[in-house]
């Protein structure tokens, strides 16, 4: 009966992460929201229509710009984009007057589940078909759990590029929405302070030990800055990992 049991319990964990990657037609395209996400500040919406058109749109803090195109879906299920015409800088994705892209998986990334993957190496990620709490990854050749919640930090903590002592201490520069936009104002840091909130995505499937503590490693972001220019910053977000031991 516990065996039984068991296998029921792996059966639905291993449905659960396995989705099924969805058919690449007319429908799908039309009815689901698609993004071309360059950094925090770039991101081009891109809208598929029913006249067989579509629509790239971007807008940062320096530029913006519209280019039109026409697709149409080949017998070899691969969506072909072509006389792509329009104003504004096209450089920031090197957009082409003509693309090929295929629906493929996202199997290593923590927030999308699919893609458009086109011949000059675009991505058009698919931003309905999101990674849900729960699920198992492989993200940089660790296995995690997605854990999508917040925490505070009980102590000042390091910010690291992977889940061990050895890796990368993380420099950032702290700041929210509402500061002001003057880099001679904000703090680089290279800790998370105490009694900080911070959002956390991901956390290691094992617990590791560190010194005399056994806990989980969390994947993390934390609202910081980016340097546009020589005396300004815009709002962005930084990503690193830090031990569990010191989270709340």
């Amino acid at each position: 009966m516990k065996k039984i049991f068991l296998i029921s319990i792996l059966l639905v964990f291993s449905c659960f992460n396995k989705t099924k990657l969805s058919e690449l037609n007319e429908k799908t395209l039309i009815d689901n929201n698609w993004k071309i996400i360059i950094n925090p500040f770039t991101e081009w919406e891109v809208k598929f229509s029913k006249n067989k058109k579509v629509n790239f749109k971007f807008s940062t803090y320096e530029d913006q710009g519209i280019f039109n195109g026409k697709y149409h879906i080949n017998k070899e299920k691969v969506l072909q984009i072509s006389t792509i015409k329009g104003h504004g800088s096209a450089t920031y994705i090197n957009l082409p007057k003509e693309l090929k892209c295929k629906l493929i998986p996202m199997k290593n990334s923590l927030f999308y589940l699919e893609k458009l993957f086109c011949n000059n190496k675009l991505e058009i990620i698919n931003i309905n078909k999101k990674v849900q709490d729960g699920m198992t990854r492989t993200f940089k050749n660790t296995k995690v759990v997605i854990k999508n919640t917040q925490m505070k930090a009980t102590s000042n903590l390091k910010l690291r590029d992977m889940p061990n002592l050895k890796s990368k201490q993380i420099t950032y520069i702290y700041g929210t929405k509402n500061d002001p936009v003057l880099l001679t104002k904000f703090l680089k840091r290279s800790y998370i302070k105490k009694d900080l909130t911070v959002k956390v995505i991901a956390k290691t499937v094992s617990k590791f030990k560190v010194k005399k503590w056994n806990n989980y490693w969390y994947y993390i972001s934390i609202d910081s800055l980016t340097q546009t220019g020589p005396y300004h910053s815009a709002y962005s977000k930084t990503y690193g990992w830090v031990f569990g031991e010191f989270l709340k």
